[in-house]
C-alpha cells in the first residue's frame, strides 16, 4: 500500500490538482448558488409577499448550498491536511482509502444536489403563477416588488459545478483507490 506523500511531494501530485480544480469549481457553485439565494429572495412585507414562499422549493436550494459548502471544506481541509504531514502522525488510519471513501460520498452527494438545483431551475421556469414563472418575474422589473440581479442561469450554472465536481471527485477517489492498491500515482516526495 502507497502512502499518501506530505509536503511538496503532494504539491506535484495528481490528487493535489484534482484538490485544486474541485476548490475553485466550489467556488463558482458556491457564489453562483449563494447570489441567487441571496438576490432572488423578494420579501415585502407591506404584502406579506416572500418570493420563496411564493414559489417554493427553497429548502431544495438550501440543502445544495450545505452540501457545497461542506465539499469545500472538506477540500480545503484535506489540502492543508496533507501538505503539512499531519497525515502522517496518525498512523492507525488508511489515509488513501479513508480520502477516497470520502470523495465518493461527496461526489454522489453532489451529484445529488446538482440534480436538486437543476429541478429546481426547471420548476421556476415551467411552473406559472398569475401568467409569469419564477425566472420570468426575475427578469421584469415590477416596482411594487423591486428590482434583482438574479437570474435562473444562477442555478443552472450552480448545478452544472456541481456535476464537474462530482465528476474530479470521483477522478480523484480513483487515483486514491490506486494509491490503497499499492500502485504509485504520485511522484515520490523530494528528499530532504
Amino acid at each position: 500500500m502507497a502512502q499518501i506523500p506530505k509536503g511538496l511531494g503532494y504539491v506535484k501530485s495528481i490528487p493535489f490538482f484534482l484538490k485544486i480544480g474541485a476548490f475553485i469549481v466550489l467556488l463558482i457553485a458556491l457564489g453562483t448558488l449563494g447570489f441567487f439565494l441571496d438576490k432572488g429572495e423578494i420579501d415585502v412585507k407591506e404584502a406579506h409577499f416572500n418570493s420563496f414562499d411564493y414559489w417554493g422549493k427553497k429548502a431544495a436550494l438550501d440543502f445544495g448550498m450545505f452540501v457545497i459548502v461542506v465539499s469545500w471544506l472538506l477540500v480545503m481541509i484535506m489540502v492543508a491536511f496533507f501538505i503539512t504531514g499531519l497525515h502522517e502522525k496518525i498512523t492507525i488510519i488508511n489515509w488513501p482509502l479513508t480520502v477516497a471513501i470520502n470523495m465518493i460520498i461527496w461526489g454522489v452527494l453532489l451529484f445529488i444536489s446538482g440534480c436538486i438545483i437543476a429541478d429546481a431551475a426547471r420548476h421556476y421556469d415551467d411552473k406559472e403563477r398569475e401568467g409569469l414563472t419564477y425566472c420570468d418575474w426575475l427578469k421584469k422589473n415590477i416596482p411594487f416588488f423591486g428590482t434583482t440581479d438574479a437570474r435562473c442561469g444562477h442555478l443552472v450554472g450552480s448545478s452544472i459545478t456541481c456535476f464537474i465536481t462530482a465528476i474530479i471527485f470521483g477522478v480523484d477517489a480513483f487515483f486514491n483507490i490506486q494509491l490503497f492498491r499499492g500502485k504509485e500515482t504520485a511522484p515520490p516526495a523530494v528528499p530532504t
